[in-house]
């Protein structure tokens, strides 16, 4: 994985009473796998993945101000990863942390108030809180997706630009498609 439940919570508010291991962590790797290895390619995913300092159990490691740790060795992933100007400030990328974030949480929020219990499949809700309604979740994971996936283009169109400069001619894979609801 290229982020953290961290990430994520620099840019949503997730509860800190959701454990990420259990929850957070899936919906991370579903975003990776539905989208960014299928936009970047296996290969270019799993260089992009590599030059991510990752701990014992492959999260990665971020220092003191949340920020990404990676390897320089293998090529510099900075401003993909963590965003920024690029062809003399005249393009901009977000970055791709923001763009999983993003879509990870986009995926997060249509499913995390469902449980599935050996009762069947219940809505987690509390005497201090009120369901909201299912229409309103689709919503806003649509339009959160929708912002990922934009964040993901500006990836991809970086990506572009710097095979253009050096020279390789080979073309990232362009597909971006919007699954479920």
């Amino acid at each position: 994985m290229i982020i953290t439940t961290d990430h994520i919570r620099l840019t949503h508010s997730i509860a800190l009473s959701i454990d990420s291991s259990v929850r957070v962590d899936n919906f991370i790797q579903e975003a990776e796998d539905l989208w960014v290895r299928p936009a970047f390619g296996p290969e270019m995913y799993y260089t992009i993945e590599q030059s991510v300092l990752t701990d014992n159990t492959q999260h990665p490691i971020t220092d003191n101000l949340g920020n990404l740790i990676l390897y320089q060795h293998l090529g510099d992933y900075s401003l993909l990863l963590l965003g920024g100007y690029y062809d003399t400030n005249k393009k901009h990328c977000v970055g791709l942390v923001q763009a999983v974030a993003y879509l990870a949480y986009s995926r997060l929020i249509l499913q995390n108030n469902i449980n599935v219990t050996s009762f069947g499949t219940v809505q987690k809700t509390s005497a201090m809180s009120e369901p909201v309604d299912l229409a309103s979740i689709a919503r806003v994971s649509r339009e959160t997706e929708k912002i990922g996936l934009s964040y993901l283009k500006q990836c991809s169109d970086y990506l572009e630009f710097t095979k253009k400069q050096i020279g390789t001619g080979t073309s990232i894979k362009k597909r971006f498609r919007v699954i479920g609801n």
